[in-house]
């Protein structure tokens, strides 16, 4: 499948890159992996997607993303730990691409949730802070 794309729009693949990384696994596993999900490939596991995305509550993404991501992975910044919560960007992108929430509406429910104590967000100081939910 990946295949046939890549060659349809013209575009190199380390396709043995691509499966060292694919996994069938429905929850999250560390190390950067993509996730078979049958009828496509994703960065995000099967149960993220099907707990996330009929949702439009921000709280239940960083609560999945809080949940499953149970060790540190990533560089400083999109490192996932118990005491710094999820990086706001990674709550961006998961409610992007997994639930269809526009970005916009995600900042905007972010600060909203923040303002009103429903969750804790870590760095507030710095452009992207890390969000948890109590």
């Amino acid at each position: 499948m990946l295949a046939e794309y890549a060659d349809a729009v013209y575009f190199d693949v380390d396709l043995d890159a691509v499966d060292e990384r694919l996994t069938d696994s429905d929850e999250w596993e560390a190390g950067g992996r993509f996730y078979d999900l049958g009828d496509r490939i994703s960065a995000y596991p099967l149960d993220w997607h099907e707990t996330v995305s009929d949702t439009h509550d921000i709280r239940d993404v960083i609560e999945v993303i809080q949940a499953e991501v149970t060790e540190p992975e990533g560089d400083r910044q999109e490192a996932v730990t118990e005491e710094r919560g999820v990086p706001q960007p990674k709550v961006i992108r998961v409610a992007e691409t997994v639930a269809g929430i526009e970005k916009s509406d995600t900042e905007k429910r972010i600060k909203e949730l923040r303002k009103n104590g429903e969750i804790e967000a870590f760095a507030t100081q710095h452009r992207d802070p890390t969000l948890r939910v109590p």
